[in-house]
């Protein structure tokens, strides 16, 4: 009986030893397969079997609208393209109304527009270029501004340089911009002509001329003018955009036997002269005012001459019939200030 009860005692142990080893997680195999995969931390690995899952794919059909921002109306015939990352281009059409309807997987999208310029009346700058789509998405709305110009403040009309003609209805007012305007002047042709740039209003002198300064400082200027008829019939006004006199695009015309004042000159800022020989011979130009530098260069055959190669201020330059010599006058330093100088010519 003794040895009945320890041969008892010893499987109790040995069951509870087991059993504690369960609990610890040393789980016994089974091959009882997953009827129902789980995957509540969406890391495509089933939470019960621990078998890798195929990813869902989600996909949302949008009702898309194409829309012109600007003048508020609805955009027929624009091929929209969503791209995503390492994946195909998918293309759709809006339809006659604006719209469209497509099915787009979950994610977030590129989109970019093709459109024909003369169907559409016009250019059209992109405003949405990026989409996200979730699961609750039902419509998005693709936004493009209408960028053509007519005439109003936000949309002008360009006017490049050299000569245009702008054509202006009865007292109407037109605006126009001119691009890359630095060292350039506007000088429009009209006595009917009244002229607004940055602020201030400019009227026609004797001649039926209005010359404006533009004030553009770099390559990247783009100045506006508003251009009124001020008369009861359409006009006609002839606008001239031209380098500043003195540039190196416009230089003054060289005087001969007279002293020459050049206008005050900042520090690093130059004027420019040119002289065209009427025959062979040597141009001399003598500069009186210190601090001043003055270059002599030949544009047919880029021979050069100026005051760093002298001491006394007088440099000199051989011509023939018909070339062009194109002076330049500066300061050294950071001086401010005029040159002064005299120029001569012997045959």
């Amino acid at each position: 009986m003794k040895k009945l009860m320890m041969l008892l005692l010893s499987l109790t142990m040995a069951f509870s030893t087991a059993a504690i080893i369960t609990a610890c997680g040393e789980e016994e195999p089974t091959d009882t397969p997953c009827t129902k995969h789980v995957d509540e931390d969406e890391d495509s690995v089933c939470d019960n079997c621990g078998e890798t899952l195929a990813p869902v794919i989600k996909e949302v059909t949008v009702a898309f609208s194409v829309k012109d921002i600007v003048d508020d109306i609805m955009l027929p015939n624009v091929t929209v393209m969503f791209f995503v990352e390492d994946e195909e281009t998918l293309t759709a059409v809006s339809g006659e109304d604006g719209t469209f309807s497509y099915t787009l997987e979950v994610g977030t999208y590129i989109v970019m527009y093709d459109y024909d310029v003369d169907a559409l009346g016009g250019y059209f700058q992109s405003v949405t270029t990026e989409i996200t789509v979730d699961e609750t998405t039902s419509a998005i709305e693709l936004q493009l501004q209408n960028t053509t110009p007519n005439g109003t403040e936000s949309r002008p009309y360009p006017i490049d340089v050299g000569e245009n003609e702008v054509v202006i209805p009865a007292n109407t007012a037109y605006y126009y911009v001119v691009y890359r305007a630095v060292n350039l002047y506007a000088q429009i042709d009209g006595a009917a002509a009244s002229v607004t740039y940055n602020g201030n209003a400019y009227t026609p002198d004797a001649d039926g001329i209005t010359s404006i300064r533009l004030q553009g400082t770099n390559t990247n200027s783009a100045e506006v003018l508003c251009i009124e008829n001020t008369a009861d019939s359409e006009q006609t006004f002839s606008v001239d955009i031209v380098s500043a006199p003195g540039s190196q695009e416009n230089p003054y015309n060289l005087t001969l036997g007279e002293e020459i004042t050049t206008r005050e000159l900042a520090a690093r800022e130059s004027v420019y002269y040119s002289f065209t020989a009427d025959s062979a011979g040597t141009l001399t130009i003598t500069v009186t005012s210190s601090g001043s530098y003055v270059s002599m260069t030949n544009l047919s055959n880029s021979a050069n001459a100026n005051t760093n190669e002298v001491e006394d201020g007088v440099i000199t330059l051989s011509v023939a019939a018909g070339q062009i010599i194109r002076i330049e006058c500066s300061l050294t330093g950071n001086n401010a200030g005029s040159v002064v100088f005299t120029a001569a010519f012997n045959a």
